[in-house]
């Protein structure tokens, strides 16, 4: 192939999809006055984002390969 022809890909779902996304976020601050003119301020964050899933029928593919666009796949998706 040379660098004037592009290849193009399409892909089409027709199932129903019903994602599911979880996460959780907590943060935390504080603030102490040692003196009249010097403050502490701090603050503390932890965020929880696991990978989505679903509520009914398939999961989401998967996609592999990626470091090498020859070996690029996706995964069988998987009845929950």
């Amino acid at each position: 192939m040379d660098s004037n022809n592009v290849g193009y890909g399409f892909g089409e779902a027709t199932a129903a999809a019903y994602p599911l996304y979880t996460n959780f976020s907590a943060f935390i601050q504080d603030e102490w006055h040692a003196l009249p003119r010097l403050n502490a301020s701090f603050g503390l964050r932890w965020d929880v984002n696991p990978a989505p899933g679903v509520t009914a029928g398939l999961m989401p593919y998967t996609v592999t390969g990626l470091d090498d666009l020859s070996t690029v796949s996706q995964t069988p998706a998987e009845p929950i």
